[in-house]
């Protein structure tokens, strides 16, 4: 209960105070105590703790798959977990591998009009999309959206997550357009479901300002930003993935302002958080390190531009296709 009211902490703390016991009374292998680890994992996936989500899923479900067996549904909704995490931590080519094993087998066990088949079709079009696939992402999206507004109905979080997904897939295409019509269509609808301070409503906030940005409304994108970043700090958490990629778009934002010195304060206020909680290698990282090499190229600092290639090189490799961007962060 706590968790699906966004208290996640104190869910996390609960189960911390029940899950020992259960597994002492009811023993390991037991369905309760492994569902208990499950919704462990959950939690901590919405606390932003991906690393930690994800060994906890590679703890039990072995164990689960030979006490359930691997069509049970909980053996199948940790299959979904477990590559929702592997999106999450930028893993995303073993995520679809993961949801191309499990996927046919559930669609066979629940049906194709089911929520949790509709989940996993809903998971691999975003994981389609991180992959670049942004095409074959809308065509899944526009395939099973429409069966689940009708299966859950409009105002379902679901079919509101998966307007979400289609309208980051449009910002993806460069349809910024289609992007902010499809936003302006549900975000008033799900911030009226689930609440203002609610995970997936900050995330459309966020996604709301980044499509503004993206169509040279940076004035109004940074209102955006600074009017919800204090309400998703306070419920995610200064560390927490999204609070930081909303922190990298406001300095982006700031960049294109021409604010040049706020945009470096940003960047290194958060840099060294980010690059703690989700590696040096993760996608969202390196982001951040080229948006840094070029705010300090629009400050004429190229000397400190220079001494990031270094750096990059060793993540990357020097044959990596990021690499001429990150020597010319203008591209040229």
């Amino acid at each position: 209960m706590l968790h699906s009211l966004g208290r996640y902490d104190e869910a996390v703390a609960e189960i911390d105070a029940f899950a020992p016991i259960e597994a002492e009374v009811l023993g390991p292998r037991h369905p309760n105590t492994l569902d208990a680890r499950g919704l462990r994992a959950l939690v901590l996936e919405f606390l932003g703790r991906y690393g930690e989500a994800l060994a906890e899923i590679d703890a039990f479900a072995p164990i689960q798959a030979e006490v359930l067996g691997p069509r049970h549904p909980n053996t199948l909704a940790t299959r979904w977990l477990r590559a929702n995490l592997l999106e999450l931590l930028g893993r995303c080519d073993e995520a679809l591998a993961e949801i191309d094993a499990f996927a046919p087998i559930q669609a066979e066990e629940l049906g194709p009009r089911h929520p949790s088949t509709l989940a996993t079709r809903h998971r691999q079009a975003s994981v389609l999309r991180a992959l670049g696939r942004h095409d074959e992402a809308l065509v899944e999206i526009d395939a099973f959206a429409p069966i689940q507004a009708e299966v859950l109905g409009p105002r379902h979080p679901s079919t509101l997550l998966a307007q979400y997904l289609r309208a980051t897939v449009f910002e993806s295409l460069g349809r910024y357009d289609e992007a902010l019509a499809e936003i302006d269509a549900f975000a008033p609808i799900q911030a009226e479901a689930l609440g203002p301070r609610h995970y997936y409503t900050l995330l459309t906030r966020q996604l709301r300002a980044s499509v503004l940005q993206a169509l040279g409304r940076s004035g109004d994108a940074l209102a955006e930003i600074d009017a919800f970043a204090p309400i998703q700090a306070e419920v995610l958490g200064q560390r927490h993935p999204a609070t930081l990629g909303n922190r990298y778009l406001r300095a982006n934002v700031l960049q294109s302002l021409w604010r040049y010195d706020e945009a470096l304060a940003e960047i290194d206020a958060f840099a060294p958080i980010e690059a703690e909680e989700l590696s040096l290698r993760h996608p969202s990282t390196l982001a951040t390190r080229r948006l840094r090499a070029s705010v300090l190229q629009s400050l004429g600092r190229y000397d400190e531009v220079l001494a990031e290639i270094p750096i990059e090189a060793e993540v990357l490799g020097l044959r990596h296709s990021s690499m001429p961007l990150i020597r010319h962060p203008n591209g040229c």
